[in-house]
């Protein structure tokens, strides 16, 4: 049964090969330096086309002895043709201003997912961007040379010593894995050949990363980096400088069972080759890749890989390894090569003749130079000298050969999509657009299916960096700086479920024109009315590949014009004048009708109505009131029409195309522009 104690607590430990006996780390490492053979051998004939194709790619040439010494060696650069342009058509794509995109799964009615996913984007772009230096570099490598090699790796990591992620690309030639694995998740072995000189060693074994062992001095090359130092003109150091001769160190993520269960744990072990000795063990595995049975047991321990291949087209024969152009191009590129240099030896032959001379022709033997005007003395006569020297017969160059030099280089523009008009190249002049637009399109299919390879490998190399961000609390640093939140916003963002990362670059839209002709194919409904014009303008901006785009959109509020606006105020007053007239004339109907009222009151006391004295207090006291409201209402009148004839005069002398002056406020109920004040019942109290 699995210790569980012990396999939770080699989690934070720095280096759990210090707590292993000697005897079993020198069987580990004897293990792991036969393992990486094994899977060395497996992979032999593919890694022999690799090189092959390397050294046609990198125009590595040697001098030839054969039809004869320093005949013609020319390589034509077909394969080098079809890699620069599909990495000039993938690295724009790819590297943007921000390369990665997230947004959650599922319903977010609140939209607080939504707000996590996009600062999670904002945040991983700036580690690749800013944080991590080194990843557009690395990603420019990477494009060059996967059309070349059909297969490169990204090794993404915490680095504790720089206290950052890194991504970086391994070429195929420094990671071995068995060329029938599965999968890199499932593989037995997965070995990062790495160069460390000896004072590196002994920084790491300071620092606690290694441990503190005897390990001898570094044997010389094998040969196994042959191809490497011919493509970079390099070599070994002699015997003089052989402590410069760096120590090879094999990084194995493996399976070791050292809790002796009978079931093999995740762990990352390092070996010295030359001394065979453990340097460092340590687990690949967090507590949440642990899963366990209802009843507590561990059935199970997934594996953090931190390793991501890109293939170029997949090999029928393997998961891990695929194929390039190198595999494609490179047999019809050698023959291209071949055909080339014998022209060129044809043309060599025919411009400088050579052939035998008879022992009769009295001239002096060897090479004769002739400088252009130039006429030689012999004793030797005209018909004898004609008749003592022979040419070889050598014919000019084929011209079947040449018509043939065509065909395999057109064949191979077609097979790379490198034709003429994928190049950038003009088509014609009596060629549609809209055919143009179509070959093109069509030229891009084999493309489109690549990128999409790649946008699936960028895919997980994204999330392998979101899953370390999310148990590396030190990230935290770079969190706040890329989008402003705290501790406890990065551990509520990085721990929100359901948050998908993937690229920002669409694998379905690989050039410019694709990209600006989708556009452009919403205008008519923008101008039907059936989608938003904002939401339009964004990706019509995005598609011309501007900068700064959100600031691009921010447009001002737009300035009022002053005709307009003086005649919405002409029309505004007016309305207004309008309904202070109808307001008079409601004050001036409600102060008749009180008027009225009290006649009839006064007439009713002069009949002898009024029975007592204290009603005709009240009546009195009621009468003084009605003549107080109208006195009231006469100078509310008044003033009311006056101020309509001042705003009168006032528009009147403003000169015309002016800017309108405001009104002045009216600070008494039922003038213009304030309340409008209901009218009295007309029913007095008796």
């Amino acid at each position: 049964m699995a210790d569980i104690d012990f396999l939770l607590n080699n989690i934070d430990e720095i280096n759990i090969a210090e707590n292993i006996d000697e005897n079993t780390l020198d069987h580990i490492a004897a293990t792991i330096v036969k393992g990486v053979e094994t899977d060395e051998s497996s992979r032999h004939d593919w890694m022999r086309d690799y090189d092959k194709w390397q050294e046609l790619a990198a125009q590595v040439t040697e001098r030839k002895s054969w039809p004869w010494d320093g005949a013609a060696n020319v390589k034509y650069p077909l394969l080098n043709i079809a890699s620069i342009q599909f990495h000039a058509r993938a690295y724009p794509e790819i590297v943007t201003e921000q390369p990665v995109k997230a947004q959650p799964v599922g319903h977010d009615p609140e939209g607080e997912r939504q707000g996590s996913a996009h600062r999670i984007a904002q945040h991983l772009s700036y580690q690749l961007l800013y944080e991590n230096d080194s990843w557009q570099e690395e990603m420019d490598r990477l494009l060059i040379a996967l059309p070349v090699a059909g297969t490169m790796f990204r090794k993404v990591y915490f680095s504790p010593t720089e206290n950052k992620i890194k991504s970086e690309v391994v070429n195929p030639r420094n990671l071995v894995v068995n060329y029938y694995a599965k999968s890199l998740e499932t593989a037995p072995r997965i070995t990062h050949i790495q160069q460390f000189h000896w004072n590196e060693i002994v920084e790491n074994m300071n620092g606690g990363i290694f441990r503190d062992c005897e390990i001898g001095r570094p044997r010389r090359d094998d040969g196994s980096s042959r191809t490497p130092d011919k493509i970079q003109g390099r070599r070994q150091p002699t015997t003089e400088y052989q402590d410069e001769v760096p120590h090879t160190v094999y990084e194995c993520h493996t399976w070791w069972d050292l809790d002796e269960d009978g079931y093999n744990e995740p762990y990352i072990i390092t070996v010295e080759k030359d001394s065979r000795k453990v340097l460092r063990i340590v687990a690949r595995y967090t507590e949440d890749l642990m899963d366990f049975n209802n009843d507590g047991s561990l059935y199970r321990i997934k594996p953090f890989n931190h390793f991501q291949n890109y293939v170029f087209i997949p090999d029928p024969n393997s998961e891990i390894y695929g194929l390039g152009f190198g595999h494609l191009l490179g047999p019809l590129n050698e023959a291209v090569n071949t055909i080339i240099n014998q022209l060129i030896d044809a043309g060599t032959l025919s411009n400088m003749q050579s052939g035998f001379i008879s022992k009769g022709v009295r001239v002096k033997g060897g090479h004769t130079k002739f400088r252009p005007g130039e006429w030689k003395i012999t004793h030797t006569s005209g018909e004898d000298l004609q008749k003592g020297i022979y040419p070889l017969p050598v014919r000019e160059p084929s011209q079947v050969l040449f018509s043939l030099l065509g065909t395999l280089i057109e064949s191979g523009q077609q097979l790379s999509s490198v034709t003429d008009i994928m190049v950038g190249e003009s088509p014609g002049q009596n060629q549609p657009a809209h055919t143009t637009m179509s070959v093109m399109e069509q030229g891009q299919k084999v493309f489109t299916g690549i990128f999409k390879r790649i946008y699936r490998s960028l895919t997980r190399e994204f999330q392998k960096m979101y899953y370390i961000n999310s148990h590396q609390i030190e990230a935290a640093e770079s969190y706040e700086v890329a989008v402003g939140g705290d501790l406890n916003t990065y551990r509520r963002d990085y721990f929100t479920d359901h948050i998908m990362v993937y690229p920002s670059a669409n694998p379905e839209n690989v050039t410019d024109a694709q990209r600006m002709a989708k556009a452009e194919t919403l205008w008519p409904l923008v101008q039907a009315g059936l989608i938003n014009p904002e939401e339009f303008a964004r990706r019509y901006v995005e598609a011309q590949g501007h900068e700064n785009i959100e600031a691009l959109l921010e447009t001002p509020e737009p300035q009022p014009d002053p005709e307009t606006e003086l005649k919405a105020q002409e029309m505004e007053h007016k309305q207004n004048y309008d309904w202070a007239k109808l307001q008079i004339e409601a004050l001036s109907v409600q102060a008749q009708a009180q008027r009225n009222e009290a006649a009839a009151i006064q007439a009713l006391a002069q009949a002898g109505s009024m029975e007592v004295d204290n009603d005709l207090k009240r009546e009195k006291q009621m009468l003084e009131t009605i003549r107080t409201r109208e006195d009231i209402i006469s100078k509310r009148v008044d003033k009311l029409l006056e101020m309509g004839d001042r705003q009168q005069e006032r528009e009147m002398q403003q000169p015309e195309g002016a800017q309108p002056q405001p009104r002045p406020e009216q600070a008494e109920a039922g003038m213009v522009g304030g309340p409008r004040p209901q009218p009295e019942s007309q029913g007095g109290q008796r």
